[in-house]
């Protein structure tokens, strides 16, 4: 009972978490402790492979140590002991207890279905704000704005953060069997159409590479294109883009719909420009770089800004979210932070492709696709700057966990950590 209560309150705790990022704040950590209490009373333990367990000291020892000689020489590290220290345990331990659930078919379900409800509010929104639609209800569940731009619209809310990992990996389960085709075709359909609104074109852009790289990843494993899943990509696509050119037409009074690609086009060609994005980046990466190198080894101290400041209420907040990192912690910081990202990264890709976990073969490429997204999309975006973003981070390097100690248990302790 106590464990099933705990699985309940996971749930909750996660979908605040993943739909509503920077909101309800005493109400996650009110869920969080209620079910790691939950879990603990049950009989559930903490459970972390060696490789994981030497990361998480080693980046707490460096956090812990930074932050307090930064107190010493005069910087306010409060706020960032909560980012840096307590939010990786409590991400490692509630996902370290809720380890199978990690597994579970319905730990699958559950990530899709917290894409189509972030899509459909999203949506719902847009549409609402064009004056097509106007459903009341569920206006009520955005909490953020809808900008109407030439050509495009752009969704501004934290939850579109969320797509990030969600839509690769969406559009991977979409090949999944195990699922039902309407809730396979109805979420890729929603979640193409939530990301192409959202105006996000590092969101576009991360979400083409990462597939892109799944789809080799995808190769690999097969050895060869199989022509009835190449079927499903001809039907999801064509439907996708019916659904969306339709949208468009309503949205914007029967107006050219080349116009409106060309709107599309212009925003993402935008980005490349000193204009659009690239400029204030560029700024930011050259000022990060030029004043790391006056403190190249342990860096300026995490809540150290540069001479160029992008917020003045996040001062050390930056886009440039790596250069950052290199400028705040050094080298030291950079590799110690960077390496188990690296690690789980191309050990999720290695047990993919030696079909170490063959039941959920698919379901590991999705996560994997999701993960390289969010790296990509924090390399223009401070996404890691707040608890709400890391379960992003988290999830697939406990669900690294979790497949090596289902193979450890399966086969024994020879195994490769």
């Amino acid at each position: 009972m106590l464990i099933r209560l705990g699985n309940i309150f996971f749930y909750i705790s996660m979908f605040l978490i993943i739909c509503y990022p920077l909101q309800f704040q005493l109400e996650k950590l009110i869920l969080i402790c209620v079910c790691l209490a939950s879990g603990f009373l049950g009989g559930r333990r903490i459970r972390i492979v060696p490789s994981n367990y030497i990361f998480l000291i080693v980046s707490l020892i460096f956090s812990f140590t930074n932050l307090m000689l930064s107190s010493f020489a005069g910087m306010n590290s409060s706020a960032y002991y909560s980012l840096y220290l307590f939010s990786p345990i409590i991400y490692i331990v509630i996902f370290s207890i809720h380890c199978d659930l990690l597994m579970d078919r319905n730990f699958i379900k559950f990530l899709i279905f917290t894409s189509i409800y972030i899509s459909v509010v999203n949506i719902n929104s847009v549409a609402s704000s064009a004056g097509i639609l106007h459903f009341g209800p569920m206006l009520t569940l955005f909490t953020g704005r809808i900008g109407v731009h030439e050509g495009y619209v752009q969704i501004v809310d934290y939850n579109v953060y969320s797509l990030f990992f969600l839509a690769p990996f969406v559009l991977i389960m979409l090949f999944n069997q195990d699922l039902t085709r309407l809730l396979r075709y109805s979420s890729s359909i929603l979640i193409v159409s939530s990301v192409l609104l959202t105006g996000r074109r590092a969101l576009w852009i991360a979400i083409s590479v990462a597939c892109l790289f799944t789809f080799f990843m995808w190769i690999a494993y097969n050895y060869k294109v199989k022509i009835k899943q190449i079927r499903y990509v001809i039907i999801i696509s064509t439907s996708t883009v019916f659904v969306v050119v339709l949208a468009i037409i309503f949205m914007y009074n029967y107006q050219s719909i080349f116009g409106v690609f060309s709107g599309l086009s212009t925003r993402l060609t935008d980005a490349f420009t000193n204009d659009g994005g690239l400029g204030i980046r560029q700024l930011q990466q050259s000022i990060l770089i030029a004043e790391w190198l006056e403190a190249p080894i342990f860096g300026h101290g995490i809540p150290s800004s540069a001479s160029f400041v992008r917020s003045i209420d996040f001062s050390a907040a930056y886009e440039a979210s790596y250069h950052a990192l290199l400028f705040q912690t050094g080298i030291i910081g950079f590799v110690i932070y960077s390496m188990p990202v690296v690690f789980v990264f191309i050990r999720l890709c290695l047990i993919y492709l030696k079909r170490l976990i063959r039941t959920a073969g698919l379901y590991i490429l999705a996560v994997i696709s999701g993960f390289l997204c969010i790296l990509i999309g924090v390399y223009t975006n401070p996404y890691f700057g707040s608890f709400d973003g890391l379960w992003m981070l988290f999830l697939p390097i406990m669900l690294y966990n979790s497949i090596i100690l289902s193979i450890k248990e399966k086969n024994g302790s020879n195994i490769v950590r």
